[in-house]
């Protein structure tokens, strides 16, 4: 949801997801003299709180211990920034924040009239769509600091409980939920899985069957053959029945990389669960990903199409099938509401609408991209003249070839800290958590969503999500299922909101990554404030990242 106030010369335009708070502020920059930052109340009727929201970032009077991770309130230590997400917010909460602005000098503060706004953040299940980020930041100083980066394996009973709930952060447990709600014989379920080795969710599975319900799955048996049968196997779960299909035909190379489950009630399609998240403890609880619920009976028909198509383990002729169940969209014509995407398929047509979608946009492009991707997508980036644009990988890749020349555009790549810095903890790589290797460079470590946002916050926003990378193998060889989503402004909040907590928890890590332990001690430490008004210099200067953000934030309309 979106909410905006202008009160005692600044204004907040407040963007709600589901657990998230975006809180964009904005000022005339003549009532910013002496301004050093901003004290943020935030006000919980339900609850009965009230508190300043605090960070990391501290006035250089409050010494700390490098080794020990402290936070400090916004009343006495302000936020020196125009842009600020509140990350602990409720699903369906009805919050009051205050917006303080701060002069004077540290010790002695002088707090001017505040902007207070009533915003309400989203539910987590919607009439439609439903929408699951994990924490998608297991390398982070909250993981450090609750659980000592102690790998899972090191952890047992109620710690690792604890753990594995926090690094979910409600996605594994909307996933049971979506296969619990087949309660009986009437209902049936169809799921097609790349990756089929998390123990809970076979479970949950196996579970379902016990109790009559018809439970049926392809999986990949081209890239994932052995592993997937071990964990069949070790799991026992039932291989006796008929019901598993082993994903096995031409091109050997391709992954049937689909990660969804359809359920049916009387024998008709009703709803589907889908997105980036494979049946893996890493995928659930490591590197970032997104389940995403669509309720509505027409979309789940499709999928069954897909999957009955998937079930006969087609050769490469599977790819002039795919476009008459889902043909290919034309961008001047994506029509309101979910259009799907089924892979392979023999045009590389989608992924040209996705270029040109990127060249149209009028306010800001996010993407999140875990490999490289379309040579025409990158050009449409690189090429953006004023657009805001926001770009997320999993780590530096060669392919990727993106040119960060232009202050429009920002690129950001997964990192972590590797050693203790300033009052930062150090951190864990995901990969180091869940590789069985403990390799942070081997596969996928940081972001595995696939998605791409065109004009989130307008009145008419494109997101794409789904299991399908934006590549040429995605789209001309791989089982893949896409999402584009035209129209639903609570959508693209949702995954506007839970973008930019990701981007912005590698952003601060990028841009402090040549400060090392062994130099911080001559190095400016990013974690001291500025003991008078020249941090807003940033956010007045012509065409600076800061200035379009700030000016995109001001002109987004509720």
């Amino acid at each position: 949801m979106r909410f905006k106030k202008q009160q005692n010369k600044l204004g907040v335009m407040a963007i709600t997801g589901t657990h998230t708070v975006l809180l964009a502020l904005d000022m005339q920059q003549q009532d910013t003299a002496g301004l050093l930052g901003f004290a943020i109340e935030r006000v919980d009727p339900k609850e009965n709180e009230r508190f300043f929201l605090s960070g990391f970032k501290r006035f250089a009077y409050a010494n700390t211990d490098s080794s020990v991770e402290t936070q400090f309130s916004s009343h006495d230590h302000p936020v020196q920034a125009f842009l600020w997400e509140d990350y602990t917010a409720k699903p369906g909460y009805k919050y009051i924040y205050n917006l303080i602005p701060v002069t004077g000098k540290p010790k002695n503060l002088i707090y001017g009239n505040p902007c207070s706004i009533d915003v309400e953040t989203e539910g987590e299940y919607g009439a439609t769509h439903s929408v699951f980020f994990n924490r998608g930041v297991a390398g982070s100083l909250g993981y450090a600091k609750r659980f000592g980066n102690k790998k899972p394996s090191e952890l047992t009973g109620q710690e690792l409980n604890d753990a594995l709930r926090w690094l979910s952060r409600g996605l594994k447990e909307a996933m049971v939920a979506f296969i619990n709600r087949a309660t009986g014989p009437t209902f049936s379920i169809r799921a097609a899985f790349y990756e089929f080795k998390h123990k809970e969710i076979m479970d949950a599975l196996k579970d379902r069957k016990s109790n009559g319900i018809k439970v049926e799955i392809v999986y990949d048996h081209r890239q994932e053959a052995a592993s997937n049968d071990a964990q069949i196997g070790l799991n026992q779960f039932p291989t006796d029945d008929g019901d598993l299909t082993k994903r096995t035909n031409e091109p050997k190379k391709a992954p049937s990389h689909n990660k969804f489950i359809i359920l049916f009630e009387d024998g008709s399609p009703q709803a589907v669960w889908t997105g980036s998240t494979n049946i893996t403890a890493k995928a659930i609880y490591g590197h970032c990903n997104t389940g995403h619920i669509i309720n509505d009976p027409t979309v789940a028909s499709l999928y069954n199409q897909y999957w009955e198509e998937l079930q006969k383990d087609p050769d490469k002729t599977f790819r002039t099938i795919t476009p008459t169940i889902t043909p290919d969209l034309d961008p001047a014509n994506i029509k309101i509401g979910t259009s799907i995407i089924f892979s392979p398929r023999a045009s590389l047509s989608i992924l040209k609408t996705y270029a040109a979608l990127i060249t149209g946009a009028k306010q800001i492009v996010c993407g999140m991209f875990p490999f490289s991707f379309f040579k025409d997508m990158k050009t449409a980036i690189d090429n953006q003249p004023a657009t805001l644009e926001m770009i997320l990988t999993d780590k530096k890749d060669k392919g990727l070839e993106l040119k960060q020349v232009k202050s429009n555009i920002q690129i950001v790549e997964g990192t972590y800290f590797k050693a203790p810095l300033f009052n930062w903890l150090a951190e864990i790589n995901a990969g180091i958590l869940f590789n069985e290797n403990s390799s942070p460079e081997i596969g996928t470590n940081y972001i595995h969503n696939k998605v791409l946002l065109i004009d989130p916050l307008t009145d008419d926003p494109i997101v794409i999500g789904g299991s399908a990378n934006f590549s040429q193998p995605s789209i001309n060889s791989n089982d893949e299922n896409s999402l584009i989503i035209r129209g639903d402004k609570r959508v693209a909040d949702i995954y506007f909101t839970e973008f930019y907590r990701i981007f912005d928890h590698y952003y601060i890590r990028v841009k402090t990554k040549d400060i090392t332990d062994a130099n911080k001690d001559s190095a400016d430490n990013p974690l001291i404030l500025k003991e008078n008004s020249d941090w807003v210099n940033d956010y007045y200067k012509v065409n600076s990242y800061k200035t379009l953000r700030k000016e995109m934030f001001n002109a987004v309309k509720v």
